[in-house]
């Protein structure tokens, strides 16, 4: 995260997962960082003006919980980070595609994504009788 601005408390920090569900207005699902996170920045943490800090997750948690995801026809699409300042404003990145994230085995392509996004979505509605719904 990047400040453009003056000192801030950032509490909290995480990943906003989209895997667009048939659901309007869209719904996402947030993985919020423990506060010991893994990074020299430990959560809180005063961001000051002009300056920049990073939160990370180990690859093996980020990597563990998405293919959990895909065993319960959850399949990501997109990514974005945020940060949730002291004072509850949050602030969120750019979205970015999923088979941008280095957890996928090599030579995976956008197409093999795009068939287990199919065959969620699909598992979805027949566990469901065809309702639209989120699973908890």
């Amino acid at each position: 995260m990047a400040n453009r601005g003056v000192s801030v408390e950032i509490a909290g920090a995480g990943l906003d997962l989209d895997f667009s569900y048939e659901i309007v207005p869209a719904v996402f699902s947030s993985w919020m960082f423990p506060p010991s996170v893994y990074t020299s920045n430990p959560l809180p943490y005063r961001l000051l003006g002009h300056a920049g800090a990073s939160w990370f997750q180990p690859m093996a948690s980020m990597t563990g919980t998405f293919m959990e995801g895909v065993k319960r026809a959850h399949v990501l699409e997109r990514v974005r980070a945020f940060v949730a300042t002291g004072s509850g404003i949050r602030v969120e990145g750019d979205w970015k595609p999923a088979l941008d994230l280095p957890v996928w085995r090599d030579g995976f392509t956008a197409d093999d994504l795009a068939r287990m996004q199919y065959l969620a979505r699909e598992a979805r509605a027949s566990m469901h009788g065809g309702e639209q719904q989120l699973l908890g």
